[in-house]
């Protein structure tokens, strides 16, 4: 069963190229292929260009719940025009594209899936043992962000904002929006090679998972601590791994002489940030010594949840929120538990 689930991260059903070619043409206004002879046309004459690309495979290369994925060659001629990198440093992105369609009649089924799963979690608010759980809560929270998905013009605005965020990052990267390439249901994409982080997941080299998971802690922190803009699809299927060579320096090979991973991250059409006051608890959760401050780990975790829905007042060690509060007297707990500029 979970081997199964674990296809649809990447290999859901796909729809037809029929579907592709009419999406596609009816979002750019142009054939799908070059016609014989047909000479390149700048920028500034997109409307009467002949066609954007050289190859377009038919086949998908991964689909997913809200759109499928095709690899694609953009003409040559027109990269210098259409292609320009987000990161502020100039036309670079490669002619070698993904090109994401949405799957047909995708908002409608989505809109469809959630009616029905709203009658059931408003059903099953009313039994005692299941009231407690808000599902109908928990069904309004996940219906927004999905429907987001949909728009893919969100995503290649999340691209832009990841891809600053991660200029200074040599090992992480984000696939860059091909302007003005981007509508609604197609969005053209630079195409990142990698293979799936589950791959990696069985290696046997345990260094090169620990130098994995150490840099997948890092950006997530990064992305949650410092940029306020957190990827909130991060399952395997959107994670790639591909291998940056040593480098060629004599002191580059002393300070890493063996190949680094290289994470690239897909599909950012669903993100999160969180309010000030939820930064600032998650930061001080972050910076409690674990050991030491065990006392007060129960006022964080309240904190973080919201007004009126944590989990009970009582502390497991028998006391309550207030008398966990006044434990500043714990090593390491300074800005925590009470104190100025803390949690409260």
């Amino acid at each position: 069963m979970c081997a199964v689930l674990a296809s649809l991260q990447s290999d859901a059903p796909s729809h037809s190229f029929a579907h592709t070619r009419r999406t596609v043409e009816a979002a750019f206004g142009q054939p799908l292929e070059v016609r014989a002879g047909a000479v390149p046309i700048r920028l500034s004459h997109l409307l009467s260009l002949q066609a954007l690309f050289v190859t377009f495979e038919k086949r998908p290369v991964a689909s997913g719940s809200i759109a499928q994925v095709h690899r694609a060659t953009l003409v040559p001629g027109i990269r210098s025009d259409l292609v320009s990198d987000m990161t502020g440093r100039g036309p670079s992105a490669p002619d070698v594209v993904a090109v994401k369609v949405r799957h047909p009649g995708v908002a409608t089924i989505i809109a469809r899936d959630f009616a029905i799963l709203r009658v059931l979690a408003e059903g099953a608010g009313v039994l005692p043992g299941l009231s407690w759980m808000r599902l109908d809560e928990s069904v309004r929270q996940f219906r927004e962000p999905l429907f987001e998905q949909v728009d893919l013009t969100r995503e290649a605005c999340n691209l832009r904002l990841f891809n600053a965020n991660f200029a200074a990052w040599r090992r992480v990267s984000f696939p860059r929006p091909i302007e003005p390439l981007v509508q609604p249901a197609v969005l053209v994409e630079s195409f990142e090679e990698g293979m799936s982080i589950s791959t990696f997941l069985q290696a046997d080299d345990p260094q090169l998972r620990r130098s994995i998971a150490d840099l997948g802690v890092k950006t997530l922190l990064k992305m949650m601590l410092s940029d306020n803009l957190v990827h909130a699809d991060l399952h395997p299927g959107n994670i790639l791994v591909r291998m940056d060579a040593a480098p060629g320096s004599l002191l580059g090979r002393l300070l890493r002489p063996r190949p680094a991973p290289h994470i690239v991250l897909l599909d950012c059409g669903m993100t999160a940030s969180l309010s000030d006051r939820n930064k600032t608890n998650l930061l001080n959760f972050f910076t409690v010594r674990f050991a030491s401050v065990l006392p007060c780990l129960h006022l964080l975790i309240c904190a973080l949840c919201p007004p009126g829905h944590h989990p009970g007042r009582r502390s497991r060690r028998g006391g309550d929120c207030a008398r966990v509060q006044r434990a500043t007297d714990v090593p390491g707990a300074a800005g925590v538990c009470g104190r100025p500029g803390g949690l409260v």
